[in-house]
C-alpha cells in the first residue's frame, strides 16, 4: 500500500504540472552510470566525479532470490500486493 501511495503522490504532482525525475530500479540495475548521468542532467546538475568503482559495491546481503516470489510472500499476501498496486505496475509496465 505505501508502493501505491507513492505512484498515486507521483501521479498527483505530475497533474500540478510537475515533472519529477522518476527512475525505476531495474533500470538503474540494468545501467547505473546512465542512469545517474541521466538524472544528473535532468536536474541541471554536472557530473563532477567518476564513481563507477563504486557502482557495484555491495552494502547489504543479498536477499535470497531461490524461491518464486508467490512463494516467498504466501499465496494470500501475493494476490493482496497484485491487487494494492495494480494501477502503479500498469504505469511501470510491471
Amino acid at each position: 500500500m505505501l508502493w501505491q501511495s507513492s505512484v498515486d503522490a507521483l501521479v498527483r504532482t505530475q497533474g500540478q504540472g510537475a515533472s519529477p525525475v522518476v527512475i525505476r530500479y531495474e533500470d538503474f540495475i540494468e545501467g547505473k552510470q546512465a542512469v545517474i548521468h541521466q538524472t544528473l542532467e535532468a536536474l541541471g546538475v554536472e557530473v563532477k566525479v567518476d564513481i563507477s568503482s563504486a557502482l557495484d559495491r555491495q552494502f547489504q546481503p543479498a536477499g535470497d532470490h531461490s524461491k518464486p516470489v508467490r512463494d516467498f510472500f504466501g499465496a494470500d499476501n501475493f494476490d493482496r500486493i497484485i491487487d494494492a498496486t495494480h494501477a502503479g505496475r500498469e504505469m511501470f509496465n510491471y
